[in-house]
C-alpha cells in the first residue's frame, strides 16, 4: 500500500515527491499513508478473483460499467 500512496502523492505533485516527502519528513509521510490507507481500502468483492483456468475475472464494477451501470446513467442524454 505504501508504493501505492507514493504513486498517489506522484500523479497529484510531481514525479518523486512521494519518495521525498518520505525521506524528508517520514513522521507526516507515514501519518498521511495512514489516513490515505483508512479511507481507500478496496472491499473484497471489488478485487478481482481468479478463474479456474488462470484467468483473471473482471470486478463487478467493470462489468457493471460495460453494462451501462450507475457509472454511464450520469451521463445519459
Amino acid at each position: 500500500m505504501e508504493e501505492v500512496f507514493i504513486e498517489h502523492l506522484d500523479q497529484i505533485y510531481w514525479q518523486g515527491y512521494g519518495m521525498g516527502l518520505r525521506e524528508d519528513n517520514p513522521e507526516d509521510f507515514y501519518k498521511q499513508l495512514g489516513e490515505f490507507t483508512d479511507t481507500y481500502k478496496i472491499p473484497k468483492y471489488e478485487t478481482s478473483k481468479p478463474l479456474s483456468n488462470g484467468a483473471i475475472r473482471p470486478s463487478r464494477h467493470s462489468i457493471n460499467s460495460r453494462e451501462g451501470g450507475n457509472t454511464n446513467d450520469l451521463f445519459a442524454t
